[in-house]
């Protein structure tokens, strides 16, 4: 089957282009598979997402229309807009996509997006992608006002197709508003009312402190509760990670076994540990695994040594959620204010330094300041 790897540099319109050529292979196919490694806008996945999906319906909408995919074949959670810190990690995600690809979706024909970064670390990335699947063709999209040469080595002048953007027009959204919507637009379908009561009123699941793995990038492990409080988290399944619970159970009960042998006296197994320490297991690397969807830490309940999440998926799901990687990037205001300048927090007033996260610029949110104004008269002092 035919491997179409789509690059080009930032607001290229590979997006767009990718729409184009699924609705053309759909012509002739029943199902095409896409795999979309762009971290930083996505087509139909929030900020931070690899996915990989089957499709088989026309694209119809323009890039500036926050779609959310719920239905993806395989994802991974890299939490980041950009691979630009962790380029060996994000080149792991993107390898574990394509073996699923192969492996099931193999007998479809298959469209590639990636980001736009197309020099330095960026063209190794492209050239990383390249040789973990045979690409039958590369199209390359060359903005006119930087007329780039295609940053893959060693590819075949017959594999190469290269297309010139248009002029770029002005946008409605940057890419930073997009992101913020898609975000927005995947917790909350219905943006009428108040999209903090919405939030809210997603369903709750809660899960024990030690039967969960958690990744909080470059925070402080010792405050790892006032990290997770109010954050994006990363809903994965980690098949490799055991709890701690469970292990430290089968360690002394291994213990146990092998005194009851040399005792000569009758054994039983998963004898209950006392006084079991319940803190989660914290990640110092970025797990690569199936990633089921995106929530909101609403408490961390260190008393009941709970975590309680808000999520829109089902509870099947998050029965089978055993890591959280926490979102470099906060959640969005508009999720947790109904107005705007005197915002209400939709989260518990005790919760010091929820959200632990590098305070960001915010300038599409502009203060509605009062008609009237002051005027100082200086007879009058």
């Amino acid at each position: 089957m035919s491997v179409t790897l789509v690059c080009g540099a930032r607001n290229a319109g590979k997006s767009v282009y990718c729409r184009a050529l699924l609705n053309s292979i759909l012509n002739h196919h029943e199902k095409v598979a896409f795999l979309d490694i762009d971290v930083g806008q996505g087509d139909g996945t929030p900020e931070g997402y690899l996915s990989l999906s089957l499709l088989s319906t026309p694209q119809f909408r323009g890039s500036t229309v926050c779609h959310i995919n719920r239905h993806l074949f395989s994802a991974v959670y890299f939490g980041e807009k950009s691979p630009e810190n962790h380029p060996a990690v994000y080149i792991e995600c993107m390898n574990y996509l394509v073996e699923r690809y192969t492996t099931s979706l193999s007998k479809y024909p298959l469209v590639i997006n990636t980001c736009g970064w197309i020099k330095g670390v960026g063209a190794e990335i492209l050239n990383a992608t390249k040789q973990a699947i045979t690409c039958s063709h590369v199209v390359f999209i060359q903005l006119p006002s930087e007329p780039e040469k295609c940053p893959i080595e060693n590819l075949e002048t017959s594999r190469l197709v290269t297309l010139y953007a248009q002029s770029e027009g002005k946008k409605k959204l940057n890419t930073k508003s997009l992101r913020t919507e898609r975000l927005v637009q995947y917790f909350v379908e219905n943006r009428r009312g108040r999209l903090g009561d919405r939030l809210l009123a997603l369903p709750r699941y809660s899960f024990a402190i030690d039967r969960v793995q958690c990744y909080l990038r470059d925070s402080s492990p010792v405050y790892y509760y006032l990290t997770l409080a109010g954050s994006v988290v990363g809903l994965a399944v980690d098949p490799a990670f055991v709890p701690a619970a469970e292990a430290t159970e089968a360690n002394e009960a291994n213990e146990a076994n092998e005194d009851a042998r040399e005792a000569g006296t009758p054994w039983t197994a998963n004898v209950p540990i006392p006084r079991a320490k319940r803190t989660p297991k914290l990640l110092r690397r970025l797990p690569v695994c199936e990633a089921l969807g995106l929530g909101v830490v609403q408490s961390v309940d260190l008393r009941r040594n709970r975590i309680v999440v808000l999520s829109p998926l089902s509870r099947n799901d998050l029965e089978r959620v055993n890591t959280l990687v926490i979102s470099a990037s906060p959640i969005p205001s508009e999720l947790l204010s109904s107005s705007l300048p005197y915002s209400t927090l939709f989260q518990a007033s005790n919760l010091v330094g929820a959200g632990c996260l590098p305070i960001s610029s915010r300038t599409n949110l502009k203060r509605d300041f009062p008609q009237w104004r002051v005027c100082w008269n200086k007879q009058s002092l």
